[in-house]
Order: structure tokens, then C-alpha cells, then sequence
């Protein structure tokens, strides 16, 4: 009997391509980081000083990410279902919850991030 392919996706070293290793080795909690690092370098969406949430968080390479850009002068929300786990700065906020169901504080948001996918 001929055996069966695995997919590559259910293949846990396919999935750790070249971003993925470069986005560890720079100290990221996953390699979206690069994804937000192109629209950032193309619009310039985050300036020091914004206010910005990030709509699920995890893991929280946006988060690392933001936080360099926007600086200790800036705000930073992020809320997902899942804890972020990795060290963040101390004035950078997350919110463990469901988008859905969560009030945002009243002052605005200069850039709303999100990269979630439904039931996640």
C-alpha cells in the first residue's frame, strides 16, 4: 500500500520557514511582525506618540513591533482571547477578552491593528 503524503501544513518544520527563524532570532514572538513592517514602511501608519490597539494580539509581534515605533509617549492596547506571554514594555497595555464584548476606553484611537481570523 503506497504511503500517505503529509500535508505541509500539519508538517511543523515546514511551517518554520526563513521569516519565521528571522523573526526568532530577532527577538519577535512571530514573523507577522514583517507583514505590519511593510504597510508601516509603505503608509507610515504608526508615528511616535499615537495611540494605537491592536484587535487580536496574539502572540504579539505586532505588539513588540508598535511599541518601538510609538514609543513610551504613546499608547498601546491589545486584546485577544489568549494571554500575550511575552515581555512587553510596562506602559503597554493587554486585555485578555473577546472583541465582541469588550468597551473601549472613550478617548479614540489614532490606528486600529488588526491581523485576527474568526474563532481563534
Amino acid at each position: 500500500m503506497p504511503r500517505r503524503q503529509r500535508h505541509k501544513l500539519n508538517d511543523r518544520s515546514a511551517r518554520h520557514d526563513r521569516a519565521y527563524k528571522r523573526a526568532k532570532n530577532e527577538g519577535y514572538a512571530g514573523r507577522a511582525i514583517y507583514k505590519l513592517e511593510e504597510i508601516d514602511q509603505k503608509y507610515r501608519i504608526l508615528r511616535r506618540g499615537a495611540r494605537v490597539l491592536d484587535l487580536g494580539c496574539w502572540p504579539g509581534s505586532w505588539m513588540q513591533y508598535t511599541a518601538e515605533k510609538i514609543g513610551e509617549d504613546g499608547y498601546l492596547l491589545g486584546i485577544d482571547l489568549k494571554a500575550v506571554e511575552i515581555p512587553l514594555p510596562a506602559w503597554v497595555e493587554t486585555v485578555v477578552g473577546d472583541v465582541d464584548e469588550w468597551a473601549p476606553p472613550e478617548q479614540p484611537f489614532d490606528v486600529v491593528l488588526s491581523d485576527m481570523a474568526p474563532h481563534t
